[in-house]
């Protein structure tokens, strides 16, 4: 083959390789790009750290010796010198009380329920609504392992229960099982003996069954002072003493506080609002509190974040160290991946005095949007930020955005592209 011909095929060939590398690159920039949909999200500044709750409480306390048997579940209010128990010489005795008063309660719900007649299917609607709700609140008390109002809710279920057979009219009514009950609880009458004396208290306020040895170990008046390394030596009295038998929590409010990192203290203040305490473990209710104070040696150190809540509940009456979340302001609006975020210009025209078009620029913070088959840039007013995603306000305040074009729910957001810029064509 001659040496012309051989040296064209290599031209060619070479020509070929070339134009599929230029073809290579041109088709990774043709304009070929990943979006996403700008949806709305509502989130908040969070804080995930650890509790010690602080009440004002004082011991219930009994020097007589017996067997207890309480009358009243954790959280139930009391007033000063009501009676939160009663003493037995046996244990028998006093499990034996506890049965009388489970049988007494059931007796008093059927009595009440003979009462009724079945002639309105709205109240069958009614029980069955009311049934659903207790159920729900049931399973919610079991995953939550908040055992303290279980025997309450058996009760409540069982008499709606009740309820529903006599609207329907499967039953007629239940004296055959208020004789049967009646008939039990007199036996355990005859066979136990009586109370031999009763445990009042001392205070008003809310009953609580059981100590941990934490009761005094902070000052409930000097709670707003406490620094972190008073929170670390935080001691528990391990030895209460063998006459107490519970305690009142003497008022509704409360604090708790919490260990911060100096970083954790900068998202909250003595004046912020909207402050909210989650307590997975303990509870579901989300507890608006106030931030009473944030103790720190100095600007730049760890503190603690003291917080006040006003509200009371059986599970809230006996917790002491809980994981927590501290939440603070919620910001809505429309969510954006952080790779979608770019600087660029943004451009708006006006009229002169003369009537004449301008047209002025500006590098801002925005993202691109697919139109059709073009990109238009659009500067971003961003609410809150987190590693990931950003929150943007789709209704920014009056001159923020300097064109007055921005980011609109369901618009075709650019995570993805390489030489992105507006106007340009894409698929």
């Amino acid at each position: 083959m001659p040496k012309v011909i051989k040296r064209l095929i290599a031209i060619f060939f070479a020509l070929i390789i070339v134009l599929f590398i230029v073809y290579s690159f041109v088709r990774s920039d043709n304009g070929s790009v990943a979006t996403e949909t700008a949806e709305t999200i509502s989130v908040s500044n969070s804080i995930n750290t650890t509790g010690f709750v602080v009440r004002d409480e004082s011991y219930i306390t009994n020097d007589n010796k017996g067997y207890v048997s309480y009358l009243y579940d954790d959280g139930s209010s009391m007033n000063v010198g009501g009676t939160v128990a009663y003493l037995y010489a046996k244990e028998s005795d006093a499990t034996a009380k506890l049965q009388e008063d489970r049988l007494s309660t059931e007796i008093s719900q059927l009595q009440q329920l003979n009462s009724l007649t079945n002639d309105t299917e709205i109240g069958l609607d009614s029980v069955k609504q009311q049934t659903s709700l207790k159920l729900y609140d049931l399973f919610d008390q079991l995953n939550e392992n908040a055992f303290t109002e279980l025997s309450q809710k058996r009760s409540d279920l069982l008499y709606l229960f009740n309820e529903s057979q006599i609207i329907m009219g499967s039953v007629k009514d239940f004296n055959s099982r208020i004789k049967q009950l009646t008939s039990e609880k007199d036996k355990i009458i005859q066979s136990s003996s009586p109370k031999i004396g009763e445990v009042t208290t001392k205070q008003s306020g809310y009953f609580v069954g059981s100590t941990d040895g934490y009761e005094n170990s902070i000052d409930y008046n000097n709670v707003k002072n406490i620094t972190k390394s008073d929170l670390e030596h935080v001691k528990q009295n391990k030895n209460v003493g063998s006459d107490v038998l519970g305690k009142i929590v003497k008022d509704s409010n409360w604090y708790i506080i919490c260990p911060l990192t100096s970083s954790q203290t900068q998202l909250l203040t003595n004046d912020i609002n909207n402050v909210y305490l989650s307590m997975p473990l303990a509870s579901t209710d989300k507890l608006p509190v106030t931030v009473v104070a944030i103790n720190q040696t100095s600007k730049v150190s760890d503190g603690v974040a003291i917080l006040e809540c006003d509200y009371m509940s059986p599970q809230l009456a006996t917790i002491r160290n809980e994981a927590v979340v501290i939440s603070n302001e919620t910001f809505t609006g429309l969510r954006v991946s952080k790779s979608a975020l770019h600087e660029d210009f943004a451009y708006k025209t006006t009229e002169d005095k003369q009537e004449k078009e301008q047209t002025t620029k500006k590098k801002v913070q925005g993202v691109f949007v697919k139109h059709g088959n073009e990109l238009v840039f659009k500067q971003v007013y961003i609410l809150y930020s987190s590693n990931d995603f950003i929150v943007c306000d789709p209704n920014p305040p009056d001159g923020v955005i300097f064109n007055g074009e921005t980011i609109q729910l369901y618009d075709d957001v650019v995570t993805e592209g390489k030489n992105l810029y507006a106007g340009k064509v894409v698929h």
